[in-house]
């Protein structure tokens, strides 16, 4: 009995260490700066809100178009 309890918490145990030690393995690395060109001054960036709210009415209006009513009562 004992040793099945042993067996099970083992069993339940052992990934749950090797998951954490992964992690802790990976917030232990350095972050990555991305490479900047020496000399190169970069714009600032801007958030996209225009291109978002435009391409949201281009798919609107195409939906709403693809389901209109065509209006034609005989369809044989």
């Amino acid at each position: 009995m004992l040793r099945q309890i042993m067996k099970n918490w083992i069993t339940f145990l052992g990934p749950l260490a090797v998951v954490a030690l992964m992690s802790s393995a990976g917030f232990a690395q350095e972050e990555e700066k991305p490479f900047v060109e020496p000399g190169l001054i970069m714009a600032p960036t801007e958030k996209p809100i225009i291109q978002w709210l435009a391409a949201s009415l281009f798919i609107v209006g195409c939906v709403g178009i693809a389901f209109k009513h065509p209006r034609r009562s005989h369809l044989d």
